[in-house]
């Protein structure tokens, strides 16, 4: 039998959870608090518990705190995150506090069981919204071109790669005049002045390779 303990300040969740899991067979609910201090007084009392279901905001404290207490207070325990917030750095937070999942409070109950499931297996379930926040989190920043035209992207990466004006201008068929041309534009727009400090702005900024 799988002990499940529920920490949410919303009292239809709480019972809500109660019962589903109370009528699934091999779990059973230990406890249910409505805040961070009814959970510590539950933790201190030494009751043991194989995963927990915590809100990341309760009315007198941070659930993440609370997270970190469980972790360390009852290794054993698998964690998950049932909350209405979405935000990355939550995410991100509340796994390193020690949560093994993270699921939104709209999550269908019988995909609450298949998390809590999941975990017990070495799995981290997520709902669908998180995974994806959580990928894009983890993407590099968008690139920043500073305005550079198409023409003066061209011109900018055969510098970079120590191309001379009348190469560049060969290259592109315009005359070196306009490659000049070109070449004042894009140091106003990377604010340099000179060919080596744009190509190490350009490798910042990641607009040449």
């Amino acid at each position: 039998m799988r002990r499940a303990f529920v920490v949410d300040d919303e009292a239809p969740v709480r019972s809500g959870l109660a019962a589903l899991l109370d009528a699934e067979r091999g779990y059973v609910t230990v406890a249910c608090c409505a805040t961070a201090a009814t959970a510590r007084t539950f933790l201190a009392r030494g009751h043991a518990f194989d995963v927990a279901l915590v809100d990341l905001r309760l009315p007198d404290g941070d659930g993440l705190e609370l997270i970190a207490e469980i972790a360390e207070s009852q290794p054993q325990a698998q964690i998950l995150v049932l909350t209405k917030f979405a935000d990355p750095k939550d995410i991100v937070a509340a796994m390193r506090a020690g949560a093994v999942g993270y699921l939104l409070k709209h999550t269908p109950p019988a995909r609450i069981l298949q998390a809590l499931d999941e975990a017990a297996v070495g799995g981290a379930p997520m709902s669908p919204e998180i995974a994806r926040k959580l990928v894009e989190s983890l993407r590099p920043p968008a690139l920043d071109d500073c305005g550079l035209t198409s023409r003066e992207h061209e011109v900018l990466v055969q510098l970079a790669r120590g191309a001379r004006y009348t190469d560049i201008a060969t290259n592109l068929g315009v005359g070196e005049g306009t490659v000049q041309t070109h070449v004042k534009s894009i140091y106003k727009k990377l604010r340099v002045t000179s060919k080596a400090a744009a190509t190490r702005e350009a490798l910042r900024r990641r607009l040449v390779d």
